[in-house]
């Protein structure tokens, strides 16, 4: 109904009172995600982990949330030893 943001309020309201229900946790994380809200998506998963370390839903929420947000092309573009030696050293030079 166009109502997402107010979707996801709900099912994070839920979710306090039932923190093992992963299937309103998915619906809450795609809900804030479409509603522009992926950062706050990344920190209910987290939230959920501190409740329930060995919540694989809410791991892999996150992750899953956080490879709709980062491009593509970002991820080798970080993992290049060169390019991240050389940002490194220029933040250490005076």
């Amino acid at each position: 109904m166009g109502r997402l943001p107010d979707a996801a309020a709900d099912y994070q309201a839920a979710l306090k009172l039932a923190p093992n229900d992963d299937a309103t946790l998915k619906k809450a994380t795609l809900c804030m995600l479409e509603a522009g809200q992926g950062e706050q998506a990344i920190a209910l998963c987290r939230e959920i982990l501190k409740v329930r370390p060995d919540s694989l839903t809410a791991k892999l929420g996150a992750e899953w949330v956080m490879s709709q947000l980062v491009p593509l092309w970002h991820v080798p573009m970080m993992n290049e030893p060169e390019r991240n030696r050389a940002f490194h050293d220029g933040w250490r030079r005076p």
